[in-house]
């Protein structure tokens, strides 16, 4: 999970919990690394609810830079899964912007 804020946003736990596939917060804070921005890495670990994320690091220049282009056809047949940039699952992507294992790319 990627979180590009500086300033630590105020949020609840329920924020993490996946409700279409009912994963647990405890899942979801063991599994998943938080990025945050390297200003502010110590913060995050001292900050509730972030830090209950088992793995919290800092966001490096690849992490911010790495937006890949790729036609729709190039999709492997083992169907990836794609978010729009609000992370919501989106079933067929179309031309745009969207995030497939963690990095972005763009469909045309």
């Amino acid at each position: 999970m990627y979180c590009f804020a500086k300033d630590i946003p105020l949020t609840g736990d329920s924020v993490f919990v996946d409700y279409n596939d009912s994963w647990p917060v405890d899942f979801v804070f063991s599994n998943a690394t938080l990025h945050v921005p390297a200003v502010s890495l110590e913060a995050y670990k001292m900050t509730e609810p972030w830090c209950n994320f088992k793995n919290i690091v800092a966001i490096t220049d690849d992490d911010i830079t790495s937006v890949k282009t790729i036609n729709g056809e190039e999709q492997s047949s083992d169907r990836p899964i794609f978010y729009d940039l609000s992370g919501r699952r989106v079933q067929q992507p179309s031309n745009g912007l969207f995030i497939k294992n963690g990095k972005k790319v763009m469909m045309k």
